[in-house]
């Protein structure tokens, strides 16, 4: 786990974690709600951080995309949910977490590879093992199992 009182971002953003931090990565706008339940589900298990944008961005200090691609990087678990697109934020944060070490990244496959998402997906299904989830409302338990293990 990364070390206590470390910074992120390099501009000296302290880093406090105590407990495993799970990143949790996928289009904000379609998935609203799921990240919601998620980052409830999450919390329930009293295990880990969960750490999502629209939760937990800095209105002040680093830039957001320093600060998201610096925790992308540095967390213990990240956990992209791939539906019908992939936004480039999204895309970008799991390339640093993937760069820091594929071995942390989890993808959640919503459906069947249509839309906009193809490439992303068949790159992720061919880099990970990955859970493949039919409904958006899989989504929050299946992470939280995932997590829980």
């Amino acid at each position: 786990m990364a070390g206590l009182a470390t910074t992120i971002g390099g501009g000296g953003l302290a880093d406090p974690r105590q407990r495993p931090l799970v990143f949790v990565s996928s289009a904000i706008r379609d998935l609203r709600e799921e990240r919601r339940l998620t980052k409830e589900a999450i919390d329930a298990l009293g295990l880990a951080d969960p750490w999502l944008f629209e939760f937990h961005a800095a209105a002040s200090g680093d830039p957001p995309d320093v600060q998201y691609l610096a925790l992308a990087r540095t967390c213990d678990l990240f956990v992209l949910v791939v539906a019908d697109e992939v936004s480039e934020a999204t895309w970008l944060e799991y390339l640093e977490a993937f760069g820091d070490n594929p071995s942390k990244v989890l993808p959640f496959l919503v459906g069947t590879a249509t839309g906009r998402a193809t490439d992303e997906r068949s790159t992720l299904a061919a880099r990970h093992t990955y859970v493949p989830v039919q409904d958006l409302s899989e989504i929050p338990p299946a992470i939280a199992t995932a997590v829980n293990h």
